[in-house]
């Protein structure tokens, strides 16, 4: 697996924190209803193992909305967030193909992708990310 780092410490960082955020979430506990390293919660078709299984199947899509953010040279943000929005398409196929089916990060992959792409965009035009979301 190749990432896409261009040679800059503050986007690997970027998505290195976005991965661990998907890993923390899922062992920290107790969440009473929801998965943990010890209990499935209400969930019977997933277990702490899935969540691992569908973090490492999106790290390349994290990796690739640092790409599209960092390299985006438009200011209509909503055609950044389109190019970003078909990787995701492409991301939630790879997290169903890695969990046998089961969404685990659906919506993850939404916020926490346009944070990840946001971020990078802010950082390459020295913004704050608060005013680019």
């Amino acid at each position: 697996m190749e990432f896409y780092f261009l040679g800059k410490n503050m986007i690997k960082e970027i998505v290195d924190n976005a991965l661990k955020a998907l890993l923390y979430e899922a062992v920290t506990l107790p969440k009473p209803g929801l998965v943990d390293p010890v209990d499935q919660g209400s969930h019977p078709d997933m277990d702490i193992y899935t969540f691992i299984d569908s973090s490492v199947a999106l790290a390349p899509y994290l990796n690739k909305a640092a790409q599209i953010g960092e390299e985006f040279k438009g200011y209509d943000l909503t055609q950044m967030f389109q190019k970003l929005r078909q990787e995701g398409i492409l991301a939630e196929i790879e997290m169903l193909r890695a969990t046998q089916a089961v969404n685990t990060h659906k919506g993850a992959i939404f916020s926490l992708g346009i944070f990840v792409c946001a971020q990078s965009y802010a950082k390459k035009h020295e913004q704050d990310v608060f005013e680019v979301v």
